[in-house]
């Protein structure tokens, strides 16, 4: 099976670059293994995001990470980083473009 191409969005980039290194190291394995498994155990799917679209979640530590599968594309989006109190709220904004 082929694996699926990792797109981080530019947000999510300026989002790293404000964590620890010891939390960014954490969120990008991660991300990584989302590259071979982009449905692993523990991620959830998440309600509300725009027809046609699966959104899901991963832990990685106290951050979370919430994506977008394309598996027409073999393609996983990174839409948001951030800690569990604030990346949902986010998120609110992004389903709102």
């Amino acid at each position: 099976m082929a694996g699926y191409v990792i797109e981080i969005a530019p947000a999510v980039l300026r989002q790293l670059k404000k964590l620890a290194p010891v939390d960014r190291a954490t969120v990008a394995k991660e991300i990584d293994h989302l590259a071979s498994q982009p449905r692993p155990s523990g991620s959830r799917v998440l309600a509300g995001a725009p027809r046609g679209l699966e959104w899901r979640r991963i832990r990685a530590g106290s951050w979370r990470v919430i994506y977008q599968i394309e598996d027409d594309q073999l393609l996983v989006l990174v839409l948001r980083v951030g800690d569990r109190k604030e990346v949902y709220r986010r998120l609110e904004r992004l389903k709102q473009k």
